[in-house]
């Protein structure tokens, strides 16, 4: 019996310590506030978690008896099972060949079209920029008449709503500029710019200018937060959609405009959007499937 209790303490000890080793270090990602969230996760990469949809019971299998026509009708048949099952041939279904595969894999991965359009089309290439960027501000202005309806703004405090945000806007597109000067200056560690990657080679640096931006991001919030008296809107809708303004726009396309011009040495440190700037965040979506 000693052994017993001794062993049912032993697993309750290694339970708990795996639970709590499981949870350290967990990042969440910000989210948008509920009622803007649809409008905010068009346009920026950090969307929102869904939500797991409750798992199924599983179906019972079906018999192997079950009759041709019902079969058809529960699940589409592909051709060549249809002719296995008729001839006897059990031979797999033959594999792409080379030039498929790499025909798929590229449409899979857009960004050598986009180097292409950038160092053989630079016209072509600023086009797609702004065609993007154009569906990009119509987001953000739903976006925003959305939180001045939700917090109840009157066409003062909405006017200086948006000054503010547009004022931000300016100061991160400055800042960007500058990380593009450091590049086209030769004052920058350009080691892994080769496949588009050049900030992985300068994390200090790195680190520092998400660090500044992050700054100008909650200044902006609170410069609003303070200066906008609204009623009957409770503390915390208050903060989070002031705050979610603010970062949002500090992702609009007008924002980082400049990276354009060195598209070919950053396109791998991004994660913006669903086009030119996505790389990353198609890596995250790749390696979830």
């Amino acid at each position: 019996m000693k052994n017993v209790i001794i062993a049912i303490a032993a697993l309750a000890v290694g339970a708990a310590a795996g639970w709590f080793a499981a949870g350290v270090g967990m990042e969440v990602a910000p989210r948008p506030p509920q009622a803007v969230a649809d409008a905010a996760s068009r346009a920026v990469s950090m969307k929102p978690p869904s939500v797991a949809k409750p798992k199924r019971k599983a179906r019972a299998k079906p018999v192997p008896e079950v009759s041709a026509t019902k079969a058809a009708k529960s699940k589409p048949v592909r051709p060549e099972a249809v002719q296995s099952a008729t001839t006897g041939d059990s031979a797999e279904t033959p594999k792409a060949d080379g030039a498929d595969a790499e025909k798929k894999a590229k449409e899979d991965n857009p960004f050598h079209r986009y180097l292409d359009m950038f160092r053989n089309d630079p016209a072509a290439f600023a086009a797609e920029f702004e065609k993007e960027a154009e569906a990009d501000r119509a987001s953000l202005r739903q976006l925003r008449e959305e939180i001045i309806a939700k917090l109840k703004m009157n066409e003062e405090q909405a006017a200086f709503f948006e000054k503010t945000l547009d004022n931000l806007c300016d100061e991160i597109t400055q800042q960007n500029r500058e990380r593009v000067e450091l590049i086209t200056s030769g004052r920058l560690n350009d080691e892994t710019a080769a496949d588009g990657s050049i900030w992985d080679g300068n994390r200090i640096l790195q680190y520092k200018m998400a660090a500044d931006r992050q700054v100008l991001i909650c200044n902006t919030a609170e410069k609003l937060y303070e200066q906008l008296e609204l009623d009957g809107v409770s503390e915390t809708d208050k903060q989070e959609f002031l705050f979610w303004a603010a970062r949002r726009t500090s992702f609009s396309y007008d924002c980082w405009e400049p990276f354009v011009q060195v598209y070919d040495k950053v396109y791998k440190s991004m994660g913006i959007g669903n086009g030119i700037f996505s790389w990353c965040t198609r890596q995250r979506q790749s390696q979830k499937k």
